[in-house]
């Protein structure tokens, strides 16, 4: 797509005089048309295509990588199988080694910026002998632990997320969980993630990778954890209650309402597994100039491209 600086606008005209965007689908091929000059800007570029100079800048969308298991499926109908894979997972690890600077561990589903995030909260973090326990524990009451699953993703979840997912997997086939990997392409995987799920839909977790620019709940919470949500697997009154009143509430009452809802799911449902808040990279051409900002990753303002150089 190519388009053309329209002179006769009522604004201040930015630098450039036009702008064409071209498709490519590998971070790689990206990153690499930004060294060469072959393009300005190149977004997003992966970790391992990220140069040490200021070349490569990062920026955030208040996006969490996380996983939705399907509650109503065995294994995950019991709360200490959740637990159990929420235990398995060594996100520590995940962020330091694959995702290194895009990527910090977390344990809700939405940024600090929201107003549901429950200032404080830390989860049990990384134990895979007490996943193993609780496992053991859900068997001797008759839980069909054993029950196979899919743990779904798709490629373009962000760059990189394949080593991630194939590492997610490794933790969940530790602890005794039967586990595939499979990967979809993003319409099939969207039939996964959105209600109503088909009666003989195998068991999964679903990798989601989920952002929220606007600072308020009410874009993540009713679809993810409703039980009327069109992304959720949680049936539980007292989130509901708490979710609509929330709707009809403001400022810190109806921050409040949302982060008892947030703090309800993730000590008593645990349908979600939350692994790293995220942050992206770009890259930039020579001569070009620009601050990426928390809406770069939705809308990146041509006008705020310069070109020091001149060129």
């Amino acid at each position: 797509m190519t388009l053309t600086r329209n002179d006769d606008y009522w604004g201040t005209p930015g630098q450039a005089t036009g702008v064409s965007y071209v498709y490519r689908e590998e971070p790689s091929v990206r990153a690499g048309m930004a060294r060469t000059g072959e393009a300005s800007i190149a977004v997003p570029v992966s970790v391992q295509d990220a140069t040490d100079d200021d070349r490569t800048r990062s920026y955030s969308d208040n996006r969490v990588f996380f996983l939705r298991t399907s509650t109503e499926k065995a294994p995950f109908t019991d709360v200490r199988v959740r637990r159990a894979a929420q235990l398995a997972i060594d996100k520590q690890t995940i962020v330091s080694t694959l995702m290194e600077r895009t990527g910090e561990p977390t344990d809700q589903i939405v940024a600090a910026t929201v107003n549901g995030y429950v200032d404080g909260y830390t989860g049990a973090g990384h134990d895979p002998d007490e996943a193993r326990r609780l496992l053991a524990e859900a068997a001797a009451d008759g839980v069909d632990v054993q029950a196979p699953f899919d743990l779904v993703t798709r490629p373009d979840l962000f760059p990189g997320s394949d080593e991630v997912m194939q590492y997610i997997h490794q933790n969940l086939q530790a602890v005794g969980f039967t586990v595939d990997m499979l990967s979809l392409d993003t319409d099939a995987w969207l039939q996964l993630l959105r209600s109503p799920f088909p009666p003989d839909q195998k068991a999964n977790i679903i990798a989601i990778s989920h952002d929220n620019i606007s600072g308020d709940a009410s874009f993540s919470f009713p679809k993810y954890m409703a039980s009327d949500g069109s992304n959720s697997t949680i049936r539980n009154t007292e989130i509901d209650t708490l979710l609509a009143e929330a709707e009809q509430a403001v400022g810190d009452d109806r921050a409040a309402r949302y982060q008892q809802a947030a703090q309800l799911e993730y000590e008593q449902v645990n349908a979600f597994l939350p692994i790293a808040l995220q942050s992206k990279m770009l890259m930039l051409g020579p001569g070009i100039e620009y601050t990426p900002n928390s809406l770069t990753g939705v809308e990146l303002t041509v006008a705020d491209i310069t070109f020091p150089t001149g060129d």
